[in-house]
């Protein structure tokens, strides 16, 4: 499976590969970013619109409502649980996705894509303490999960590897984060990668 935010980088890249040099497939060799924009983000908003940004900004009332027992709970002391993460390129919205966080260090998501494209991805997890020589922010998580890709024809094409780092907010109830992505053909041979995507993720509760 191939997230939304890889899937249309993935069909720009490769559409431009007449006039850039496809064994390199170097992100620099030609100026794609804006039509990458208007690719991904121009499907996400024919099905979400406006929505999605409100419920970013407000929540719902089932939120709000909750209570400040349950806001302490120790479920939200880690990582674990559910969770409503939307991806960012460049300051636009380009996907978003459903994504468990299992406690076994395992991870599991299915995105806003049409399945016959690949629209899931297996990863596992772990909690970083240092990061560069440095101690790493409080509640830092670092994930890696893979995927496949498909044509719309349902044709197996590449094979994808997110790198996410996360870090979890003080209440547990929202995090934030990077993701680079590393593709491959499907002989292990580099072909791209796409990096700096901003994640901003809500945990999913029982609030009724």
């Amino acid at each position: 499976m191939l997230s939304k935010a890889v899937r249309n980088k993935l069909l720009v890249f490769f559409a431009a590969a007449a006039l850039c040099s496809f064994p390199t497939m170097r992100v620099t060799a030609c100026d794609h970013g804006k039509t990458v924009q208007d690719a991904r983000l121009g499907i996400f908003k024919k099905a979400f619109g406006q929505k999605a940004d409100s419920r970013s900004a407000h929540g719902t009332e089932g939120d709000q409502a909750e209570s400040s027992l349950e806001n302490s709970s120790p479920a939200f002391a880690n990582i674990t649980g559910l969770w409503d993460v939307k991806d960012y390129y460049q300051g636009q919205l380009i996907d978003e996705y459903f994504d468990t966080w299992n406690s076994d260090g395992n991870e599991f998501f299915i995105d806003a894509t049409d399945p016959i494209e690949g629209n899931v991805c297996q990863g596992t997890w772990l909690p970083v303490r240092f990061q560069g020589g440095q101690s790493a922010p409080a509640r830092t998580y670092k994930l890696k999960h893979e995927a496949w890709g498909f044509d719309d024809t349902g044709t197996l094409q590449y094979r994808a590897v997110f790198h996410d780092t996360i870090t979890l907010s003080a209440d547990g109830r929202s995090f934030t984060g990077t993701e680079n992505v590393y593709v491959y053909d499907l002989d292990g041979n580099p072909t791209g990668q796409y990096l700096g995507d901003v994640l901003q993720g809500t945990r999913v509760t029982v609030d009724f």
